[in-house]
């Protein structure tokens, strides 16, 4: 797939919409609050490009990440479990103290 963003211009500069907005330099600009929609869209369509993924490749890649994701909260859920048992062993099932009066 042909890359659309992280293109130089004619200068050697990357193009982004900051560098083609006529408000980039204004005080009204919205980018550095983080309102502008045209640069959101921009980031969120390179990190797509990023990925390397072909548009019909997507859903197989979401299932992929979404079955990853599952054992990996599985695995936290287990080793959470694990330590709250250990906690309670360690609290009401270790021997008393003697104490010396």
């Amino acid at each position: 797939m042909e890359r659309l963003t992280r293109q130089k211009g004619p200068d050697g500069k990357e193009l982004t919409p900051c560098s083609l907005c006529y408000m980039a330099d204004l005080p009204i600009c919205k980018k550095n609050s983080g309102e502008c929609w045209e640069l959101a869209m921009y980031e969120r369509l390179a990190a797509y490009e990023d990925t390397g993924h072909e548009p019909d490749a997507i859903p197989a890649a979401i299932q992929e990440a979404a079955k990853a994701s599952e054992s990996n909260t599985a695995r936290i859920m287990a080793e959470v479990i694990a330590g709250a048992m250990k906690d309670t062993i360690d609290k009401y099932c270790t021997p008393p103290v003697s104490s010396t009066l």
